[in-house]
């Protein structure tokens, strides 16, 4: 396992390095970024790909790929750099996750954006739960390290600064850094029956809303929900705002959701409060996860078996 683990690593650490050489910048500490994973497919490259205007076909991301997005800053010389770290392979390397959290150098420039895919709900819940309890695991350790539990825990309620009076504010545990949960294919999701769409939308506007999260669906095969998308990752990029944000409000299981970070509540959504997940994940990643059959990569095999070779 360990050679076949670092085999990986050498692998996506080579890519990496070959990327940054080619654009001709680095990650720079200080520098906004934005960490993005979720489950494996769901359209995070390409979204990334529209984001940076790119038209080409994305590649299967291999482990940690990193790349970054400019925009002219209030500066004539200086422009604003956002660095995009991409986690890949669903599951399989959700360790790695620490790295660009530890490298930004401050909690305060970056965010998380946690893709799923709709069109697997059973591997949904699994990818969903499994990467929020890692994340805060991650997100704490880090914040109890540098003595910053206090500030996370005040900058995570500024952000939701609509919510002081809300209904729901006892219920509410904010996730530690901005949260963007994305639900992806929804093309293939809006197909399904009447009864599980109701029972899927309402169980991630529960999760979304007891964490501070915002929720959107999301597809590369519709122009506004791309869009949408492309927006909502620049504004996570850059702290920008999106002008008449709560007007776009969409809660209508029927349609593709957009709900803003403290916009819904535990009434509208039809349920009681139930806080955040429990402690105790009921899925773990198994020990040796590249002999497990349910995080089978026939295209990183095929790497791994070429450099060995």
């Amino acid at each position: 396992m360990e050679n076949r683990s670092a085999s990986i690593l050498d692998i996506a650490i080579e890519i990496n390095n070959k990327n940054i050489k080619e654009s001709g910048t680095a990650a720079q500490s200080g520098d906004r970024a934005l960490l993005i994973l979720g489950s494996k497919g769901a359209g995070k490259s390409t979204l990334i790909n529209s984001l940076q205007g790119k038209n080409e076909l994305p590649k299967p991301t291999l482990a940690l790929e990193y790349s970054f997005l400019r925009r002219s800053g209030k500066s004539l010389v200086y422009k604003d750099v956002c660095n995009i770290w991409e986690l890949g392979g669903g599951l399989l390397f959700s360790d790695i996750a620490s790295v660009p959290i530890k490298y930004s150098g401050s909690l305060n420039k970056i965010a998380v954006i946690l893709m799923l895919d709709l069109s697997n709900p059973q591997q949904l819940w699994i990818t969903l739960e499994h990467y929020l309890m890692k994340l805060i695991k991650i997100l704490s350790e880090y914040a109890d390290k540098h003595g910053l539990s206090e500030e996370v825990t005040k900058n995570s309620w500024e952000r939701l600064s609509g919510m002081h009076h809300h209904q729901d504010k006892s219920f509410i545990e904010p996730f530690p850094i901005p949260l963007l949960i994305i639900g992806g294919k929804y093309d293939v999701f809006k197909q399904f029956d009447i009864e599980d769409k109701k029972l899927i939308c309402q169980t991630l506007r529960n999760i979304s809303h007891s964490y501070g999260a915002t929720l959107v669906f999301y597809s590369s095969k519709d122009q506004v929900l791309l869009k949408r998308g492309k927006d909502l990752l620049t504004q996570y990029a850059f702290y920008t705002s999106i002008s008449n944000v709560n007007k776009n409000i969409v809660q209508d299981f029927l349609k593709p959701l957009f709900i803003p970070a403290g916009a819904d509540s535990f009434q509208q959504i039809g349920v009681s409060p139930s806080g955040s997940l429990q402690e105790e994940s009921v899925f773990t990643v198994p020990e040796d996860p590249a002999k497990d059959k349910h995080f089978e990569e026939p295209g990183l095999d095929l790497l791994i078996s070429q450099k060995n070779n």
